[in-house]
């Protein structure tokens, strides 16, 4: 295992976090690497709500967005300079 080769603080360090973590939020995280609980939840895209994060912030990204001009950016390629 690798916990095995970590220096033994950090390997306790992370255990006792994988403990914690999986006391308070159950078994996504030992069922994500172990078969004996049951299968994860996929990995689907599942739509989240607009509303979820800083929703002032992306009210303002968006008006931004909108009153901003659209410019066609051509790639240029970079040119090597001799030395």
């Amino acid at each position: 295992s690798f916990v095995s080769k970590l220096p033994p603080q950090v390997a306790l360090d992370m255990l006792v976090s994988i403990a914690t973590y999986s006391i308070t939020e159950g078994v996504p995280l030992p069922q994500s690497v172990t078969p004996l609980l049951g299968l994860p939840d996929g990995y689907e895209y599942k739509e989240k709500s607009a509303a979820v994060g800083d929703v002032a912030a992306k009210s303002e990204a968006m008006k931004m967005i909108m009153e901003s001009k659209v410019e066609e950016v051509v790639p240029v390629a970079f040119e090597q300079k001799e030395v």
